[in-house]
């Protein structure tokens, strides 16, 4: 999925915007993440401990992958739909399952030494906003 991600080294902490609409997706507040799904392109945000958010998209997509997304309490955790062995469940790592999602756009923000943790923040355009895009422009055309 390289080449649909950016990675941020530097500026790691700096609050993401959507690259396909412009909204505010998440601030930092006190030192956390918060995430405020303020438009419909944002898929996931996946920190290096669990996930953070799962849109519903995402949700779907995972569970045809014979995968689902639990919540265990502030964090949620990819998870073998079939086996709930404590060996088999592992947590992250939902970003590997969407890649066959349409105009994908990865931000992983990568904090410095000595933890050098990533946060993945994941958006992808949709058939619907592609649709709504089209009307918008007609509409400019026909007038």
């Amino acid at each position: 999925m390289d080449e649909n991600t950016i990675k941020l080294r530097t500026y790691y902490d700096t609050p993401l915007y959507c690259p396909f609409c412009g909204a505010h997706t998440q601030k930092i507040e006190n030192g956390e993440i918060n995430v405020e799904a303020g438009c419909n392109h944002l898929m996931l945000v996946e920190l290096g401990e669990g996930i953070l958010y799962a849109s519903e998209r995402v949700r779907d997509h995972v569970r045809t992958k014979g995968y689902t997304i639990e919540d265990d309490g502030g964090l949620m955790f990819l998870r073998k739909m079939e086996i709930h062995d404590e060996d088999d469940d592992f947590e992250s790592w939902a970003i590997k399952l969407i890649p066959e999602f349409t105009d994908l756009v990865v931000f992983e923000q990568i904090v410095g030494s000595p933890s050098l943790e990533s946060t993945f923040t994941v958006f992808a355009f949709n058939d619907e906003d592609y649709a709504a895009y089209g009307e918008s422009l007609h509409s400019i055309t026909a007038s």
